[in-house]
């Protein structure tokens, strides 16, 4: 595996010791979130990208193309980062334009998952701003997590898909 990459050694059931650079700290994905990450999956090629149960999960999911825009957010993405329906319409939100240094394994992880991987960061920098047009007040983000992984309705990755966590 390439340095930073996080992978699940089936047999042990413990994650990786894979590591990121210092201050990105490591990237484990565990049973729960794959089981997870599975079914958002699998809800997204049933009933497509825009699935309503997608969009009323109780923490942070947006689905963005090879590009970065943002093409889904759902409800307390859009309402935690203040972001409008018209923003997301006509792709103003673009993730990989917001990036910044502090966030900067997110170019990585956006990359691996077009590649078909899953990928967690880590002590990420207020990662709301990342889909904000605007200001957030101080302290107004609690998350300083993101798990990437690809999301398709056919057999080529389209879309890939980020979780914010606490």
């Amino acid at each position: 595996c390439r340095m930073g990459e996080s992978l699940m050694d089936d047999s042990s059931k413990k994650p990786s010791t894979a590591m990121t650079p210092p201050d990105q700290g490591p990237r484990r994905i565990f049973d729960s979130q794959k089981q997870f990450i599975a079914r958002v999956q699998l809800l997204a090629r049933s009933e497509g990208l825009f699935s309503k149960v997608i969009g009323n999960l109780p923490f942070p999911v947006a689905i963005f193309e090879r590009s970065g825009v943002v093409r889904m957010a759902n409800a307390i993405l859009r309402r935690r980062a203040v972001i409008l329906e018209t923003d997301i319409v006509g792709g103003k939100i673009n993730l990989l334009n917001r990036v910044t240094s502090e966030n900067y394994a997110v170019f990585e992880a956006v990359e691996d998952a077009f590649l078909g991987d899953t990928t967690e960061v880590r002590n990420l920098v207020d990662p709301l701003l990342l889909f904000s047009r605007g200001e957030l007040a101080a302290g107004s983000d609690p998350y300083h997590a993101a798990v990437f992984f690809p999301v398709s309705t056919g057999a080529v990755t389209s879309h890939c898909a980020v979780m914010l966590m606490e």
